[in-house]
């Protein structure tokens, strides 16, 4: 990293940043860390041939060619594409967190709920 170079002096305080002594006690580097972690190639590749994925490319097969694919036929082409940078066998299965799809979706309440009174209050 070359600080003299004012052309990209304000791109390296933004890494610089994460070096100071506050932002490493308050663990500054975390956000750092998980774009990282998020856009490792071999995290894109397990994201890639998750289920879902693998289910959309279907579906757009299925649209632009009209014919039917297994996943299973989907992932080897999926892992044709990939083997060729990178080693299948290190690509991490991606699993969709099941507490983040049900705070995705807005409970709906009931519109036509009568307010029930108690029990007690109905007899006397």
């Amino acid at each position: 990293m070359d600080l003299s170079d004012l052309s990209v002096l304000k791109s390296n305080v933004e890494f610089l940043q994460h070096l100071h002594r506050e932002s490493v006690f308050k663990h500054g580097f975390a956000p750092l860390w998980n774009k990282c972690e998020a856009t490792d190639p071999y995290n894109i590749s397990g994201i890639i041939c998750s289920a879902p994925v693998l289910k959309a490319i279907g579906k757009l097969i299925k649209q632009k060619f009209n014919e039917k694919c297994s996943e299973e036929t989907i992932l080897a082409a999926v892992h044709r594409i990939i083997e060729d940078k990178m080693d299948p066998v290190l690509i991490k299965p991606f699993k969709v967190s099941k507490s983040r799809k049900a705070s995705a979706i807005p409970k709906k309440e009931p519109e036509n709920l009568v307010e029930s009174k108690p029990i007690e209050e109905e007899v006397k």
